[in-house]
């Protein structure tokens, strides 16, 4: 009985608030989508190896291995784009010479903040926030990149009525 309880949050959570996700054209917000779909084909062409560690509610586990899809591996950071047609000024943009930031407080858009570290007008690292909340379901997500160092995804997830579960997946190069 729990586990059908549990399908059927997890099937509402999937149902709250369909966007639009077409990108809009000549974009005002920095391009997430082209910046990964760039690294992706660079780290495709270098092809490193990678320390990858996953912890799933404190449990771990490490290996080292060579991703053979850069793209697909990089999806959850391409997956936020903030460039959606149903979004379009709904970021506010606040930066300095070495530091880019892209914030909304609209409820329904899920991704809450993208900041973007610069040095020399290369990006060293960028960190997107992600929440989605109902009344029965929370998810939080970190993301984290940090070319040729690491990317790193932290989710909490937290179901009405059930234990919250953490997960992190950790890539160094």
């Amino acid at each position: 009985m729990r586990k059908y309880f549990a399908i059927l949050l997890f099937s509402l959570a999937a149902c709250n608030n369909p966007q639009d996700v077409k990108p809009v054209a000549g974009a005002k917000n920095f391009d997430l989508v082209g910046y990964f779909d760039a690294e992706a084909k660079r780290l495709d062409v270098r092809s490193p190896v990678i320390l990858k560690s996953v912890w799933i509610n404190g449990k771990q586990e490490t290996k080292s291995i060579k991703i053979k899809d850069w793209k697909k591996e990089l999806s959850i950071f391409t997956d936020a784009d903030i460039n959606k047609r149903a979004w379009d000024g709904e970021f506010k943009k606040s930066e300095s010479a070495t530091f880019e930031q892209y914030s909304t407080e609209n409820e329904k858009i899920p991704v809450k903040k993208v900041l973007i570290w610069k040095k020399s007008e290369k990006i060293c690292g960028l960190k997107i926030l992600i929440r989605n909340s109902n009344y029965l379901y929370t998810s939080t997500d970190t993301l984290s990149y940090y070319p040729d160092s690491l990317y790193q995804i932290k989710k909490m997830q937290q179901i009405r009525f059930m234990k919250s579960k953490h997960y992190q997946i950790l890539g160094r190069f």
